[in-house]
């Protein structure tokens, strides 16, 4: 009888992270070795505030695992007919004396008729929308108008005041502002929580393992991303929802994936093609270029970003960048006069291109980076 092996919650972090099995080998699990992920089995703490929802958000599969075992409350008919009132439906069934307060229950008919005179998180009347991201959005929307303090009368009755119960024609909109503030809100949190956590991990990256450019990145994304990106980057092929909504944002999406995934055979073939039609390079492109630099082995992909690099601004990080594609290069061309040697090849060629590599190296060296 096979025993199969249990899961485990000892795995270094970004295993755990990114759902790998860990081997838990220290000081470094061979997963994080192959990847060039930053291996730890440090203890991290996470303190939660008053906002459980926000802190657990997709920790829990519904609202009421979320708020463990309460009673359900009851309605009277008299709050009943103040909620519905202007309603399609007739209220003579409800008529009743005035002090009564006790509960009642009511058919699914009946139940569906008031169901279209209130609006809910799924929308109202026939403009609703009941896929999940949509959910997640208004609730987001709803804690963000919460804590912000703009709505007063939800502080004392709770998120669903927010809800208007009054019998409107057609949809409402929703104010601007509160939808602009979510939108952000939302975006700042999947920039820290979901790219930044990624992109930390990238300890064998010369850019981004600094942490002042790193900070400085997701700053960046935050700032010019829109929420469009941060859904199509959650998508089942994400590569290509950016390439339909945001194709100017690309270079983010790939260097995202190359965190998330690593340097396959697919992101290998969409950098190589992205980095061959550019004909300049911006600050916030560089991340992009880094991860080809790092991982392709291809001596045209590099002498092309070596081309582009040398019209950029003498930067650090261009600086750094043209460092790592000039000792690249210089190993692969004596890698190459060594196996020419070894069968005998001539090798004429390819001593005067070591030899220019090898003194763009010596020049990159000898700046103080």
């Amino acid at each position: 009888m096979s025993s199969a092996k249990g899961r485990t919650f000892t795995g270094c972090w970004p295993c755990r992270l990114k759902k790998r099995r860990c081997d838990e080998n220290k000081p470094q699990c061979s997963l994080c070795k192959r990847h060039g992920d930053r291996c730890c089995y440090d203890v991290k703490l996470v303190w939660l505030d008053e906002n459980i929802y926000k802190n657990a958000h997709g920790r829990y599969s519904s609202r009421a695992q979320l708020a463990g075992p309460h009673r359900r409350r009851r309605m009277s008919k008299k709050n009943l007919r103040s909620l519905i009132s202007g309603s399609i439906s007739p209220l003579s069934e409800l008529d009743e004396d005035e002090n009564d307060t006790g509960s009642y229950t009511i058919s699914v008919r009946r139940l569906k008729i008031y169901d279209n005179a209130v609006d809910s998180v799924y929308g109202r009347g026939e403009h609703r929308n009941y896929s999940q991201r949509h959910v997640n959005w208004v609730l987001d929307s709803l804690l963000h108008r919460l804590e912000s303090g703009t709505d007063k009368a939800a502080h004392r009755q709770g998120p669903f005041a927010l809800f208007d119960g009054s019998r409107s024609k057609g949809v409402p909109s929703p104010a601007v502002s509160a939808e602009s503030s979510a939108a952000q809100t939302y975006i700042d949190q999947w920039v820290n929580q979901e790219v930044g956590t990624l992109l930390w991990l990238q300890g064998q990256d010369p850019l981004l393992s600094n942490e002042q450019f790193r900070d400085w990145y997701l700053s960046f994304m935050r700032c010019n991303i829109s929420i469009a990106f941060c859904h199509a980057m959650q998508d089942a092929d994400p590569l290509k929802c950016v390439k339909e909504q945001c194709p100017q944002w690309i270079p983010l999406a790939l260097t995202i994936l190359v965190a998330m995934q690593g340097y396959t055979e697919e992101l290998a073939a969409e950098l190589s093609s992205w980095i061959l039609v550019q004909q300049e390079l911006q600050i916030w492109m560089l991340p992009t270029v880094s991860a080809l630099v790092i991982n392709s082995q291809s001596g045209q992909e590099l002498c092309f970003c070596s081309k582009l690099l040398s019209n950029y601004p003498p930067t650090f990080e261009a600086q750094l960048l043209e460092l790592q594609i000039a000792g690249k290069l210089v190993d692969q061309w004596r890698d190459k006069i060594i196996a020419q040697s070894c069968v005998s090849q001539d090798t004429t060629q390819s001593f005067p291109q070591l030899k220019f590599w090898q003194s763009q190296l010596d020049i990159f060296q000898s700046i103080p980076i």
